[in-house]
């Protein structure tokens, strides 16, 4: 009996300690990719092609602003339909789903964290900017497209 008030008081501090302990960043490269990244460069796994396929599927809005883009974090608590309207699309499982499979399956995972990474802090991925002639500037469709 006694042993065991022992272990539950040890697992408690060690839970503590790992509580109070402040969480790293949510991505692993290393510092020169980390440091590249800050200067504009893309990352191992998200080159500029994919990157501009990325920022036009996912950071594209209209010019007033009024349309969300799919990076925007409400629209992950787009829920699917359930009862009657699920009934003609059952395999419908709500955006949050669609777009982690969707990122997955195009080999887009590391897009999404090149601007926290450049930023050193949770960042939209649609600030990412990137090099251009020497510049930092916010990539979108106008300078992907050279405009």
């Amino acid at each position: 009996m006694r042993s065991l008030f022992v272990v539950s008081s040890l697992i408690g501090m060690v839970s503590a300690a790992l509580l109070k302990q402040q969480a790293g960043p949510a991505y692993n490269f290393a510092k020169e990719d980390q440091k590249a990244c800050a200067e504009g460069k893309f990352l191992p796994g998200c080159d500029a092609d994919k990157f501009a396929r990325y920022t036009l599927l996912f950071c594209a809005t209209d010019g007033s602003g009024s349309i969300k883009p799919l990076a925007d974090p409400s629209m992950l608590d787009l829920k699917a339909r359930r009862g009657a309207a699920a009934a003609e699309s059952p395999k419908e499982e709500g955006m949050k789903k669609w777009i982690t499979d969707f990122i997955a399956k195009e080999g887009m995972s590391t897009c999404p964290l090149m601007a926290s990474v450049q930023a050193g802090a949770p960042t939209s991925p649609c600030e990412y900017k990137v090099d251009h002639d020497g510049a930092l500037k916010k990539y979108s469709a106008t300078t992907i497209s050279g405009i």
